[in-house]
């Protein structure tokens, strides 16, 4: 329905958080082996300030697992390690949220629980790929988190994870995933 060049910001559930002025539709989308073809065009988020983030709201999440899925293909490396991603359980800020998605400067996907110090580290996932993520967040006395990078086989039984991550404690409910941006003008 919007085509590129449209500003998604209002439009149903994007909302243009801090810094951020356009969510702007591209012309183009990801691909991911074993998943059906996009339909849709990519998603710019276009920054007005040192840090930008727009964030997609859902239904309040506290018990049981969530699932988290995702296409990333990192077209520039960091010059430090980066929150690209969060869960979160408002559409604040946070440099330390319930569940962060980091890139180091090694192109390496960082995952952690109520830290700016992943506990979970990826290999290295170059630039010229996308990749599949996928993480399965477990409420609990303790949560914790599974995650899948470019896992295979879609469609089969989950194949075990490419990492797990457990918390010092429980965190109340996920509510909003928030993406970041670059600066502006980079």
């Amino acid at each position: 329905p919007y085509g590129p060049g449209a500003n998604l910001a209002g439009n149903g559930n994007w909302v243009a958080g801090a810094g951020t002025t356009q969510i702007k539709v591209g012309s183009g989308s990801l691909t991911y082996t074993g998943l059906q073809a996009s339909t849709g065009n990519d998603v710019t988020l276009i920054p007005t300030s040192s840090s930008a983030r727009t964030y997609v709201n859902f239904a309040s999440q506290g018990s049981g697992t969530v699932y988290f899925s995702f296409l990333l293909r990192l077209n520039t490396l960091p010059t430090a390690q980066r929150l690209i991603a969060y869960g979160f359980n408002s559409t604040s800020s946070s440099s330390s949220p319930y569940l962060g998605f980091f890139v180091t400067t090694s192109g390496q996907l960082a995952i952690g629980i109520s830290t700016s110090s992943p506990q979970f580290v990826s290999s290295a996932l170059g630039t010229t790929a996308a990749h599949l993520v996928v993480v399965a967040y477990t409420f609990g006395a303790t949560d914790n988190a599974q995650v899948w990078i470019d896992p295979v086989d879609l469609g089969a039984a989950a194949p075990p994870p490419t990492g797990s991550i457990a918390a010092g404690g429980h965190n109340s409910a996920l509510s909003y995933f928030h993406w970041n941006t670059p600066s502006a003008g980079t």
